[in-house]
């Protein structure tokens, strides 16, 4: 009996697998690092109503992070300037899976994160699922 679900299986396994990749003579912890520094000097920008606050932006506290749009920022880290983009993955259905690279000075990809929930914005991207920023009303 032909298994018709074993290309979807191998997929989704291979995308998991997938999630979070290095270069080898890059840090493993450089994406964590990375984090750090986001959550330190990403604030965001909100606005609140009488039900609900919703983040409008963001921008950085730090010489270290600077925000660029959305989908781009520079991240400064031991001694080397680091370009994050993210992008919308290939499987997404409008919006719902990013991609993130990250690129040294030289242009080089060091660092990947795939098919994963980033709302199209770089800072979450970054800084990871359930990270806490600081806030400011607009």
């Amino acid at each position: 009996m032909k298994n018709y679900l074993y290309p979807f299986f191998t997929a989704a396994l291979a995308s998991l697998a997938a999630v979070t990749q290095a270069r080898a003579d890059v840090s493993p912890l450089l994406l964590d690092r990375l984090a750090v520094i986001v959550q330190n000097c990403a604030v965001a920008e909100v606005r609140e109503s009488y039900d609900h606050r919703s983040i409008q932006s963001f921008v950085s506290r730090c010489q270290v992070l600077q925000i660029q749009s959305n989908s781009k920022a520079l991240i400064y880290d031991q001694g080397q300037w680091y370009q994050a983009l993210v992008t919308e993955n290939a499987d997404s259905d409008g919006g719902d899976l990013d991609d993130l690279t990250i690129r040294n000075a030289a242009g080089q990809v060091v660092a990947t994160r795939t098919a994963f929930p980033a709302f199209d914005n770089v800072i979450f991207a970054l800084a990871g699922h359930g990270a806490k920023f600081t806030s400011q009303n607009l």
